[in-house]
C-alpha cells in the first residue's frame, strides 16, 4: 500500500500520472487495504480462539500468492525463492485460507533471516509440496541454508516472546503453531544438512464425505487423520 501510494504521489509531482494511470494504481491499493483487513480480523479472531474457517482450498494459489508477497523482499536481499510441486495437479486441503498463507509467509520471511546471517552457502530459499497417499495429506516444508538451530534454543523457539532477532517479538512461531495444531498436524523443525533448517507441516487433502460435515458443524470435534487410516 506504501508503494502504490508514494509510486503515485511521485507521478503526480512529476506531473505524468494521467487518470488511466492513476486509476489501476489505486484499484490495487484498495485491494491490499482490504486484504490486509482480512489478514488483522482472521488473526484477531484466531488468538481468541475462535475456529478456523476451514474449507476445501486450492494449495496451488495460496502458495503462489505467497511466494509473489514474499518475491520483493527475496530480491531486496538478493535471495531466490524456489517453489517445487508434485507432478500433476494438487488436490484441494481442508484448511483456513488466510491463516495457512500467513504461516506460509511468516516461515519464508524466517527461511530469508536465516539466509541473510549465514556466511556461507547458497542464498536460496526453497518451499516444497509433497504427496503423502498413506496419510491422505499434502507436506509443505521451507528449506534454508542459513545457519541452523542450535539444539539449546530448538525448543524455545515456540514459547511465546521468545526471539533470535533484535526486533524479534517472539509471536510469529509460537501463533504459526498454534494455527498448524488447529488444522491436526504439527510444525516440526528439522536440520537441512549440510547447513540450514526445514520448517514443515502437514494439511489433509479435501475429503467431502468428511469435511463437508467439519464445514456445516465447526463445533463437532476436528477428525484426525492418522497414518493407518485407509
Amino acid at each position: 500500500i506504501s508503494n502504490y501510494s508514494m509510486g503515485s504521489v511521485s507521478r503526480i509531482k512529476a506531473g505524468k500520472a494521467g487518470v488511466e494511470e492513476l486509476l489501476p494504481v489505486l484499484e490495487k491499493t484498495t485491494q491490499q487495504a482490504l486484504r490486509a483487513g482480512n489478514v488483522i480480523r482472521r488473526i484477531r479472531e484466531f488468538v481468541k480462539r475462535k475456529a478456523p474457517d476451514r474449507k476445501a482450498l486450492q494449495l496451488s494459489r495460496t502458495l503462489d500468492d505467497a511466494i509473489a508477497f514474499a518475491e520483493m523482499d527475496a530480491r531486496n536481499r538478493n535471495i531466490h525463492l524456489e517453489l517445487s510441486l508434485p507432478e500433476g495437479p494438487l488436490p484441494d486441503v481442508f484448511a483456513d485460507p488466510i491463516l495457512i498463507e500467513q504461516v506460509i509467509l511468516n516461515l519464508l520471511k524466517n527461511a530469508m533471516d536465516a539466509t541473510v546471517t549465514a556466511r556461507s552457502g547458497p542464498r536460496r530459499v526453497r518451499l516444497e509440496v509433497e504427496r503423502d497417499e498413506h496419510t491422505r495429506s499434502l507436506r509443505i516444508s521451507v528449506r534454508d541454508h542459513g545457519c541452523g538451530i542450535p539444539d539449546e534454543i530448538r525448543d524455545k523457539l515456540f514459547e511465546p516472546f521468545f526471539s533470535t532477532k533484535t526486533e524479534g517479538m517472539g509471536m510469529g512461531l509460537n501463533i504459526c503453531r498454534s494455527i498448524i495444531e488447529y488444522h491436526d498436524s504439527r510444525l516440526e523443525i528439522l536440520p537441512n544438512l549440510p547447513q540450514g533448517s526445514v520448517f514443515q507441516f502437514t494439511l489433509p487433502i479435501w475429503q467431502a464425505d468428511i469435511h463437508q460435515t467439519r464445514t456445516e458443524n465447526p463445533n463437532e470435534p476436528v477428525h484426525t487423520i492418522h497414518a493407518n487410516t485407509p
